[in-house]
């Protein structure tokens, strides 16, 4: 199974300090390692400034290697574009028919209803209520 990850608003709520990002990375570590199957790819614009092993070394050495790439920029029109960021991703890595959920906390850049879409509150990034929900979400895939 693949998540795709958001940074702001994920892994530290929107509008922290930069001496307090990736607050919430110590909860989501914890979630990921009773997962051990799930591989990580960064949907985060962050992809845009810090190439793949700089994204990695955000996080524990265990979950960094779990990180296997970051989603293509795309152009133009700008509807649901996260969600088209992630399919070019699966169709470019033949990975269109294997399970993904998307943890993000922008609907906007998913279509409405979008099943793969775990939602985060921007201003708490991932916390418990997350975690219980991706939980969910995979045992109702399995």
């Amino acid at each position: 199974m693949l998540l795709f990850i958001d940074i702001d608003g994920v892994m530290h709520p929107v509008g922290t300090h930069p001496a307090d990002r990736m607050s919430c990375r110590p909860r989501f570590e914890q979630w990921a390692a009773r997962h051990s199957d799930i591989r990580f790819v960064i949907a985060s614009s962050w992809r845009r400034l810090y190439p793949l092993d700089v994204l990695k070394g955000l996080f524990s050495a265990e979950i960094g290697a779990r990180v296997i790439g970051v989603t293509p920029r795309l152009y133009g029109d700008p509807t649901h574009r996260r969600h088209r960021e992630i399919i070019a991703w699966l169709e470019k890595n033949s990975s269109t028919g294997e399970a993904w959920l998307a943890l993000d906390d922008s609907p906007a850049d998913f279509p409405d209803g979008c099943p793969q879409l775990v939602r985060c509150v921007p201003d708490r990034g991932f916390d418990d209520a997350v975690a219980e929900e991706l939980d969910r979400r995979i045992a109702s895939m399995a």
